[in-house]
């Protein structure tokens, strides 16, 4: 097994995976345990923890949760598919999701001192290390994480591996670290076959994003020059966005044929049948809204959201659209699309985006535009329908306290705060 590099990391992109707590040891769990069990275990598993949730038991719903994702084999790297991925990344976001929103600082302690036994469970750990490295770490404590990150990536468990290979080789973390590519690399060379190492080296287009104008030709960089070793290449060619960017990008580069490039990408976003394959194209695409292609990126978001599908690409398309209405300052588009937020009662978050927390930050933009256009009373009822689908929970409180604030009118909107972050492009 290849052994990993020490390397620093930031505080961004995480990617936790783990596997359902069948009555057998981790020892056994291989042998005895097929991948469709476990995936199909972790899902049952992951519903009776929404139960809980929305019954107002948070701590419960964690521990079943934990509980859950104790049992995978560890002396077996290979013991992963697809989804076992999507079941676990899920899982271990909607655990992490509980500490961070749901749980006040004395639960969630508590939690941590009498449920997590990273020491023992190394799925433990991951659901630690994914809280500590998302909620703004000290200078000494990023590097305890970087020594426990460090010996994931050593383990043989295919979970800690996968773990802490996808945050090495993330770019919005490690864009300037020598070490990324040699990170991106092993997880190439040990899960070639696996979704997640096209959704990893697809970062690279993502992340293109932040060029602006510039992003045309930084995707073609990144095809053409960072992505270009054989394996790379090969994996790919069973992308089918990646395949659809390749093809437009002729046109994406020129500025006259750019709106042609786009109508072809946007495409991908309704008419591919897989949601991964629609989700990348959504996220591929997002970035040209804000370069003069809004129309055909918000038609195409729009048809998506509309679509009656439950999956994740269609969560983030509808959290997408109550952002495009808050932008044009259109309360009926963002009245529709936040409710039809607040009406979900089960998100899947993917290995790309923390759902839950996209949602939740959605609602309460709908929440806060309603509240700086004068309808308090509405703003206020938004909170305490928010607070209401997550009963007895921090959340909860601090959304009935915010009602009580606008109420008494002594609450600021966030929006009028500028909160970073808060953008749910």
């Amino acid at each position: 097994m290849r052994r990993v590099s020490k390397v620093a990391f930031s505080m961004g992109v995480i990617f936790g995976m783990g596997l359902m707590g069948f009555s057998v040891s981790n020892e056994l769990a291989a042998e005895t345990v097929s991948l469709a069990q476990v995936a199909a275990g972790l899902g049952e598993d992951r519903e009776r923890a929404y139960r809980a949730i929305t019954a107002g038991n948070v701590f419960e719903g964690a521990v079943i949760l934990a509980e859950s994702l104790r049992a995978i084999p560890g002396d077996d790297a290979q013991f992963v598919n697809d989804d076992l991925v999507d079941a676990g990344v899920a899982s271990t976001r909607l655990a992490v999701f509980i500490m961070a929103e749901l749980m006040d600082d004395a639960v969630r302690k508590e939690f941590v001192d009498t449920v997590l036994d990273p020491d023992r469970y190394l799925t433990d750990d991951l659901i630690q290390v994914q809280y500590d490295v998302t909620h703004g770490p000290s200078l000494k404590e990023t590097y305890i994480l970087i020594d426990k990150l460090w010996a994931l990536a050593n383990s043989a468990n295919a979970a800690a591996r996968l773990s802490a290979l996808c945050i090495l080789a993330a770019p919005d973390l490690f864009e300037q670290w020598s070490l990324r590519p040699k990170a991106r690399q092993y997880l190439i060379d040990d899960y070639p076959d696996l979704a997640v190492t096209r959704t990893v080296l697809r970062w690279s287009l993502d992340a293109c994003r932040a060029k602006g104008a510039a992003m045309p030709n930084a995707m073609a960089k990144v095809l053409n020059v960072e992505l270009t070793t054989p394996p790379e290449r090969d994996i790919l060619e069973d992308d089918p966005a990646v395949l659809l960017l390749k093809k437009t990008l002729p046109d994406l580069v020129s500025a006259e044929n750019r709106d042609q490039g786009v109508a072809q990408l946007t495409g991908g976003i309704v008419n591919h049948t897989h949601w991964k394959d629609r989700f990348a194209c959504l996220n591929l695409a997002i970035g040209y809204r804000d370069i003069g292609y809004a129309e055909p990126v918000e038609t195409a978001c729009a048809t998506l959201a509309r679509s009656g599908l439950n999956t994740p690409d269609v969560t983030r398309a509808k959290c997408l659209m109550l952002g495009f209405g808050h932008d044009a300052g259109n309360v009926q588009t963002v009245r529709y699309w936040g409710d039809e937020l607040l009406a979900m009662d089960r998100i899947l978050d993917t290995v790309d985006r923390t759902l839950h927390e996209e949602v939740r930050k959605a609602i309460q933009r709908y929440a806060d535009f309603l509240v700086t256009r004068g309808l308090r009373e509405e703003g206020a009822a938004v909170y305490e329908r928010l607070a209401a689908k997550y009963p007895n929970s921090a959340l909860a409180a601090q959304s009935y306290d915010r009602a009580a604030a606008i109420r008494e009118d002594r609450y600021k909107a966030a929006e009028d705060q500028q909160v970073k972050g808060d953008d749910p492009n």
